[in-house]
């Protein structure tokens, strides 16, 4: 499979790339341009949101292997 630029290889990974470094820039900027807390708890959850979805996945080559049922009272 052919990586693309950068390694990315969908859409949704360079606009994951935008919102994980775009909104903590925009919470940075929040000084000059005043936002309402609506916008910002709105903007804090959409980052989390991206950031599990990109950091909490296994890679690929450390798939879980399934593994038989070992409990005591199991039967083959």
């Amino acid at each position: 499979m052919r990586q693309g630029f950068f390694g990315w290889k969908t859409w949704n990974d360079r606009l994951s790339l935008l919102l994980i470094v775009g909104l903590p820039g925009m919470w940075a900027c929040n000084r000059w341009l005043v936002l309402d807390g609506t916008i910002i708890g709105a903007t804090i959850s959409v980052w989390t949101l991206v950031a599990q979805y990109y950091f909490r996945q296994r890679p690929p080559d450390q798939a879980e292997k399934p593994t038989q049922n070992s409990s005591p009272g199991a039967t083959p």
